[in-house]
C-alpha cells in the first residue's frame, strides 16, 4: 500500500491497486491548463418569465432586448464562445421579416448574423423569421459561434437585438397578443446561454 501525501495530507491512497482520492480535494486549474477540444469549460445562462411589450416598432431600427443581457467572463482566450437563444413566444403584427444579432460589450459581434456590408435590411440578416397577421407567434432558436472571447481579465455582456424590416407592433413572452402590442396568456420563459468551448 503506498499513498501520495502532501504536506500533512494524504491526496491519494492505494490498496490493492485501487486508488482513492481524498474526500472532497479542492482543485485550482490556472488559465495555462489544457482541456480537450470540445470541452465545455465554462457556461452562463439568464431566463426571463416575463409578459413584455415591445410597443411600436420601426422599419430597419433595432431594439435591444435589455432582460436578457449576460455578463459572462471567460477562462481562455483562445477559447470559442457559443451563444444560444431561445424565445418561446414571440409576436410581431405588421407582417414581415424580423432579423436578430448578438452583440458584446455593446458591438456587433462576430458571426452575429448581420451581412458584413453593413445591409442589414436591404438584404435581412442571417437569422431571420418571417411573420403575418394571420399567424404571429413564433419560437425562436438560434446558435452562433461568436469565436474568441476579446478579453479574459473581465466579463463580457452579451445581448440581443431585433429588427423588424417593416413597421409594426411586437409582445415577448406570451402565448398571445393583439395589434397594440398587448400582451395576453400565460408567461413563457425565454434564456439567453453562453458557453465556453476548448479549442
Amino acid at each position: 500500500m503506498a499513498d501520495l501525501i502532501l504536506g500533512s495530507t494524504t491526496a491519494i491512497s492505494e490498496s490493492s491497486g485501487a486508488l482513492t482520492f481524498s474526500a472532497n480535494p479542492t482543485i485550482t486549474l490556472g488559465n495555462n491548463s489544457t482541456f480537450p477540444t470540445g470541452h465545455v469549460i465554462g457556461s452562463k445562462m439568464t431566463m426571463v418569465r416575463d409578459k413584455k411589450s415591445l410597443g411600436s416598432m420601426g422599419a430597419s431600427n433595432w431594439t435591444h432586448l435589455t432582460w436578457l443581457d449576460l455578463d459572462y467572463q471567460a477562462l481562455k482566450i483562445t477559447s470559442n464562445i457559443l451563444i444560444h437563444l431561445t424565445i418561446n413566444a414571440l409576436g410581431y403584427w405588421g407582417g414581415t421579416t424580423i432579423a436578430w444579432r448578438f452583440k458584446t460589450d455593446g458591438t456587433l459581434a462576430n458571426n452575429a448574423g448581420t451581412h458584413t456590408d453593413g445591409s442589414d435590411f436591404a438584404h435581412g440578416s442571417d437569422f431571420n423569421y418571417s411573420f403575418s397577421d394571420s399567424n404571429h407567434t413564433r419560437i425562436v432558436n438560434l446558435t452562433a459561434n461568436l469565436g474568441n472571447p476579446s478579453t479574459i481579465a473581465s466579463a463580457i455582456t452579451y445581448s440581443v437585438e431585433i429588427g423588424p424590416q417593416g413597421g409594426g407592433t411586437a409582445y415577448f413572452g406570451a402565448d398571445g397578443g393583439n395589434h397594440a402590442g398587448a400582451v395576453v396568456g400565460c408567461p413563457s420563459p425565454s434564456f439567453l446561454r453562453v458557453e465556453e468551448i476548448a479549442v
